[in-house]
């Protein structure tokens, strides 16, 4: 909810210093999955602002790398 919240904070921002609106923010074609989710709570508990894509990313190689090594992707993530 607060992500919500501060999403609509920053869009309201750039609305108002001369109509620049952040494209592509939020548009991720791909659902997260609980790696993802993970990883963003984790960040932000240690005082980082990880964002879904960034996330999706460290998951996807994450998992690329836990197949390679141990032959199977982690369970849960697609």
């Amino acid at each position: 909810m607060d992500n919500n919240y501060d999403q609509q904070n920053q869009n309201q921002g750039a609305d108002q210093s001369g109509g620049q609106q952040q494209q592509g923010q939020g548009q991720s074609t791909e659902k997260q999955d609980w790696l993802d989710k993970g990883l963003q709570g984790a960040s932000k508990k240690a005082g980082y602002n990880l964002s879904s894509q960034n996330a999706d990313k460290v998951g996807d190689f994450a998992n690329k790398e836990a197949k390679q090594h141990e032959g199977h992707n982690i369970p849960g993530v697609q």
